[in-house]
């Protein structure tokens, strides 16, 4: 390998990292740049916020073009040079090099680190009764969430911004949660006297609502514990233990 030739790399699934915000490829338009992407990691190329190609774990070729031009406008030997190979390797690295406009940029997304949130500490879980509207949950715990789908993930949460915060993205998913285990309880009954007090069976309910919604934007339930779950009209359940429901294989 040329060490000579630059390249992009993030590493941010090692140290737990979700996501990374956009990266210009720009400075090296009429030249090679190498994409690596780590185990863990897909990388997405960008064209006006729009994913236009997905890269899988490996070291990639890229080309990226001057304003303007097109690949066919590349002769081989002005490719071979600007991939610093000589001519007879340039037809097979052709094959290999993904060509990308001047304007492009990269972002990373992990699809193997866990994304830990604590729900219900904040602000109730809303339940909506046929009898009494809106009614607040006391329903606290945690859950594991995972991306899935990093194209969904992109276009839910990155694409129309160029600087979130993680913490930003926790409180935002961390809503979408509460959210989604309400109306979980609102497919099994519309009586909050009803919701009753078997905690595993409130977060296989709930689970199996997330795993569903939350694929809408990309991402999946690797676990979900319900540590306390209260109603107005009823106190916490007594059972000390805390209840976990995991869902079944990602795919």
């Amino acid at each position: 390998m040329d060490t000579s030739i630059p390249h992009v790399a993030w590493g941010g699934a090692e140290r737990g990292e979700v996501f990374a915000m956009p990266r210009s490829l720009q400075t090296w338009a009429g030249e090679r740049v190498d994409v690596a992407v780590d185990t863990g990691e897909v990388a997405l190329v960008r064209d006006d916020g729009e994913v236009v190609a997905a890269m899988l774990p490996g070291r990639h070729p890229v080309h990226v073009l001057r304003r303007g031009e097109d690949p066919g406008d590349i002769d081989r030997r002005e490719f071979a040079a600007r991939m610093r190979v000589d001519v007879d390797a340039a037809d097979r690295l052709k094959r290999r090099t993904r060509f990308v406009a001047t304007t492009a940029d990269l972002v990373f997304v992990a699809t193997e680190s866990l994304v830990p949130l604590e729900f219900g500490t904040d602000a109730p879980v809303l339940f909506h009764d046929r009898r009494h509207g809106a009614v607040p949950l006391e329903m606290t715990g945690a859950a594991r969430l995972a991306v899935y789908d990093p194209v969904r993930f992109h276009d839910s949460f990155l694409r129309c911004t160029e600087d979130l915060r993680a913490q930003d993205f926790d409180r935002v998913v961390t809503t979408l949660v509460e959210a989604g285990l309400g109306q979980a309880l609102e497919q099994d009954t519309d009586d909050v006297e009803r919701i009753g007090s078997d905690r595993g069976r409130l977060a296989v309910l709930g689970t199996d609502f997330l795993q569903h919604s939350l694929s809408a934007v990309g991402l999946g339930i690797e676990q979900l514990e319900l540590t306390r779950v209260e109603t107005p009209t009823r106190g916490a359940s007594a059972t000390p233990a805390s209840a976990l429901a995991t869902p079944g294989a990602r795919r």
